[in-house]
């Protein structure tokens, strides 16, 4: 039987005729100005940080966001065709873009406050969602500070090309208070709104495809007016409309958008394998929510044997029981088991049923901790209302609040500054996964972007140690050979490209087979350089460079009508080559 209804909280307190300010206001208002200083005070090493991962694609070198008469250009041919990065979160893009024309690419500071900005807004929205799930003003603040200092989110908010998680996150908690408006009032104003929200969110991460099942949770936990049921009207009003947004949106991205990347194959090709191995994942998000000790900017994908490894077993076991826990409570008590099925609710776009690229990572839990956030501060509570004295109560609060709080926000404080730059990124991911294969390669990288020649070397021969038959470990090498031709070792080089010329059967090979024509090319051996740049591109029949090279051999040893056909080619896989265009216009 469900517990005893709760008096209903209104979204914002109202204020009675005749008065120009209610108690209530300034009280709703002080505390969020409350949690708008603690995310600044948690995040302000991020105005420090620099751009990483995908900044570098999404932000950096996006000519796209880089001129806004692109604006006109939105939702055109060009930007349909996935030409430009995240064409299918245009909120995301509008964001970037505001930022780029506004204060220039060469200020990731002005990126970074605007991410900062947006975490706030969710944090503040975090209290007046919990403030109106529980029914009580403290336990929504307490949930909104837990969340604005969570050392999960830093991923999601120090993360430039994350910032989509903090605006679904807004717009998706926005929606719910919408839809409390809509259920007080009828207004088909607020239905609007609720429509509004959910495109937004949809706009900015198709994670907010789980709204209409985490609207329909909200109106049956929350309820109308007074704690009274919320009306049958109401339900099938937000319901059609959510879902039909929701639907149409998912319409456009699996098939009037191209695949952005989001989408991938089964891990080992092997379905039991894929899902034995997201339920662990799963499992260890819990983890990471409950102890965040061991937080890491990138998560090396961990294969299980299958539903019968012992990891799988436990995982599946927690998550069963979390599951079990999560309905009884929602007989017992709506509020707690909202909370708990939010997670199960909010965490479906990212349980790998439908693989994704990504198989691990923090800033997915940045929606789904909403629900631990108040299930935090819903226990704290209970177990200061255990506490006879309210004076004691009260100090106990206080207390905990304080001590969890600044344990958290200098967690927080430190994970921010892994992402002062891709050194650091990578050397913070090395020390929780020594044994990364992908960390190596990529600290080796950024090492060698930054002229750290001889730290680039080191790194590239860690990863080649762990592993050449793996594409980073193929990868790790071809980095390796042109750190050692910039180490003026270009014997090794060579060495190293032939064993990739032979093994690599895609791009890597490709690249391999170039490199070797072109240092034959500049021994002056043009029969060696042909044969090579033939072979690159039978590897990779749309490999630019390879053609490119091919051109330029053919057309130095006087075989002209080949050389034309290979800048043909170059001029139908990159339109718009200068290089082609100049060669195919001489006689």
């Amino acid at each position: 039987m469900a517990g005893p209804r709760r008096q209903s909280l209104p979204i914002f307190p109202q204020v009675r005729p005749g008065e120009s300010v209610s108690r209530e206001r300034p009280r709703t208002l002080a505390l969020a100005c409350s949690i708008v200083v603690v995310v600044f005070a948690a995040y302000a090493g991020a105005l420090r940080c620099g751009y990483v991962f995908d900044d570098f694609w999404c932000i950096r070198r996006n000519d796209f966001i880089q001129d806004g008469r692109n604006l006109f250009r939105f939702f055109g041919e060009e930007y349909r065709s996935g030409k430009w990065p995240d064409s299918s979160r245009p909120l995301l893009v509008l964001s970037t873009m505001a930022d780029a024309v506004l204060f220039g690419i060469d200020r990731p500071w002005a990126f970074h406050l605007q991410s900062l900005l947006w975490h706030a807004v969710a944090s503040v929205l975090v209290f007046l969602v919990a403030r109106r799930w529980t029914g009580a003003e403290g336990v929504g603040w307490v949930a909104g500070l837990f969340f604005a200092v969570h050392p999960i989110h830093v991923d999601a908010v120090a993360y430039i090309s994350s910032r989509e998680d903090p605006l679904c996150t807004a717009f998706y908690l926005l929606g719910l208070l919408c839809i409390d408006a809509f259920a007080q009032t009828g207004s088909r104003r607020w239905l609007a709104a609720v429509c509004v929200s959910c495109a937004l969110a949809l706009a900015a991460k198709e994670m907010a495809a789980t709204f209409p099942a985490a609207a329909l949770l909200w109106m049956l936990a929350t309820g109308g007016e007074g704690g009274q049921p919320v009306s049958r009207r109401t339900l099938i009003a937000v319901l059609a409309a959510t879902a039909a947004l929701t639907g149409g949106y998912l319409a456009a991205k699996f098939y009037g958008l191209p695949n952005d990347g989001t989408r991938a194959d089964f891990i080992t090709g092997d379905r039991g394998v894929h899902y034995a191995s997201a339920v662990r994942v799963l499992a260890d998000y819990w983890r990471l929510l409950v102890w965040p000790a061991r937080l890491s900017g990138d998560y090396p994908v961990v294969i299980l044997k299958g539903f019968s490894d012992p990891a799988c077993l436990r995982s599946a076991a927690l998550l069963l029981a979390l599951l079990a826990g999560a309905i009884l409570a929602w007989r017992r008590s709506r509020p707690w088991g909202l909370a708990l099925l939010w997670w199960f609710v909010t965490v479906g776009p990212v349980t790998q049923i439908v693989p994704i690229f990504i198989f691990q990572s923090e800033r997915f839990m940045y929606l789904p901790s909403v629900g631990v956030c108040v299930m935090a501060a819903m226990a704290l509570r209970a177990l200061v209302a255990r506490v006879p004295s309210r004076v004691w109560g009260s100090a106990l609060t206080a207390l905990f609040v304080m001590v969890a709080g600044s344990v958290a926000l200098g967690r927080t404080w430190s994970h921010v500054r892994d992402y002062r730059d891709p050194i650091a990124l990578w050397t913070s991911v090395l020390e929780v996964f020594p044994g990364s294969q992908r960390a190596h390669n990529d600290l080796g990288d950024a090492c060698a972007k930054a002229g750290l020649l001889s730290d680039a070397e080191f790194e590239f021969r860690a990863a080649v140690r762990l592993g050449r038959d793996s594409e980073i470990g193929r990868m790790a090498m071809s980095n390796l050979a042109f750190v050692l031709v910039r180490n003026g070792r270009e014997e090794e080089a060579v060495e190293l490209r032939r064993i990739l010329g032979d093994t690599d059967p895609g791009q890597i090979g490709a690249q391999a087979l170039n490199d070797l024509g072109v240092w034959a090319d500049r021994r002056g051996d043009a029969v060696e350089a042909e044969s090579k740049f033939r072979a690159s591109v039978a590897r990779k029949p749309d490999f630019v460079l390879g053609w490119r090279n091919l051109g330029r051999v053919l057309d130095r040893v006087g075989r002209r009508g080949e050389a034309r056909a290979a800048w043909e080619r170059v001029l139908e896989l990159a339109p718009g080559d200068g290089e082609a265009e100049r060669e195919l216009r001489k006689p």
